[in-house]
């Protein structure tokens, strides 16, 4: 799947960066709170902005994602303090791998959103809820260009 390709890619990047070996899954069930502090991985391969495309694919959506970030932020919170964890929220890296696996896994296999929208449409529709997604960000009132994981320099 192309996104199970690019979530290795972030992976690779927390190496090269000398952050950790390796960015652990928020749901692992191994996972230890000293690993909060330095970064997690919220995501699952092939999800998308379509409601559809988690559900096509057996994924964790997009918005579920979003609620385990806001879990993270608390259990974060319990571990740091709550003027550490804005600290470390403030200086973090996000990084969101999402999009082309709505079209290929979306639009083109299930076809059902072509009954309603043309490429283009579609397309406007999964920037909006993009925009959306983002936005819902700053609600939390944290400056998030991107999500993926997190990602904080050693030390921390």
């Amino acid at each position: 799947m192309h996104g199970c390709s690019r979530i290795k890619q972030v992976f690779h990047l927390v190496e090269e960066l000398g952050l950790k070996e390796l960015l652990p899954a928020y749901l692992d069930p191994n996972l230890k709170p000293s690993d909060l502090p330095t970064g997690v991985c919220f995501a699952s391969g092939a999800s998308g902005y379509d409601p559809l495309t988690p559900k096509v694919v057996s994924v964790i959506s997009m918005s579920a994602q979003l609620e385990m970030f806001k879990e993270y932020l608390g259990r974060l919170k319990a571990v740091v303090g709550e003027k550490k964890k804005n600290y470390i929220i403030a200086n973090t890296l996000f990084i969101v791998v999402a999009g082309s696996d709505d079209l290929a896994n979306t639009y083109f296999t299930i076809r059902t959103p072509q009954l309603h929208y043309d490429v283009p449409a579609y397309t406007d529709l999964m920037v909006s809820k993009a925009s959306e997604f983002v936005k819902e960000h700053e609600e939390l009132e944290y400056s998030v260009q991107h999500q993926l994981g997190t990602y904080h320099h050693k030390g921390l």
